[in-house]
């Protein structure tokens, strides 16, 4: 039995979305069925790796598709993308450094779980608005696209923003005063600091513990 079968419920009419995801569901098929047969823990390992790269690709590409056409709920949606791949990366490290740490078939049910539930809502409702069809009025207001002219300069409208009091080197005022400037702002110069202070690479076992405490045995 096929542990991800593609559904119509899967299919959002967006022609590079779609294959995408069919991607996505043929290597966590692929991971099922290595993991039945018996592959080794390298490289089931190194299967996962791969996997993380193909979808942090496919994340990508659908930001930027979500950039290009103003898409007003983005900050949410881009959140729930770090959110998966701190979760995979920490299941990663711990598995890495003891296989029997992970519980694979709870794993692999998450993976199938978050895969689904992400594409039939939140995928579903980007692909409606870029349709032009109904908005999630109900859970966010409806916000109209920025002007191009304006692309950039505010904050996701559903990231709210928020005053914070801390006390720094004098010598360092004006690097933070910039980096709050490019966060309010959004866009790639934001992405590349968050990337910086919060890297993935950086996570202790300590940490990836919390993180995928669900995923442990």
């Amino acid at each position: 039995m096929t542990f991800i079968s593609w559904s119509e419920a899967y299919t959002l009419q967006v022609g590079t979305i779609d294959d995408e995801h069919k991607r996505i569901i043929e290597i966590i098929n692929a991971l099922e069925r290595d993991r039945r047969e018996g592959a080794d823990s390298a490289a089931l390992g190194s299967s996962l790796a791969r996997m993380q790269e193909v979808i942090q690709e496919h994340f990508e590409n659908e930001e930027a598709i979500m950039r290009e056409h103003y898409y007003p709920y983005r900050g949410a949606h881009k959140e729930q993308h770090r959110q998966f791949n701190r979760d995979v990366y920490a299941a990663r490290k711990l598995y890495s450094a003891d296989a029997d740490s992970i519980d694979f078939d709870v794993f692999l049910a998450f993976l199938r779980a978050w895969l689904h539930e992400h594409i039939v809502r939140s995928d579903a409702i980007f692909v409606s608005y870029l349709s032009g069809g109904a908005r999630p009025t109900t859970v966010l207001p409806a916000v109209d696209p920025l002007p191009e002219c304006l692309e950039g300069v505010l904050a996701d409208p559903d990231d709210p923003l928020h005053t914070v009091s801390m006390q720094v080197p004098e010598s360092a005022l004006d690097t933070l005063f910039t980096c709050a400037r490019l966060l309010r702002r959004g866009g790639g110069e934001a992405d590349a600091l968050r990337a910086i202070a919060d890297p993935l690479g950086t996570m202790t076992l300590v940490e990836a513990a919390t993180v995928a405490k669900a995923l442990m045995r």
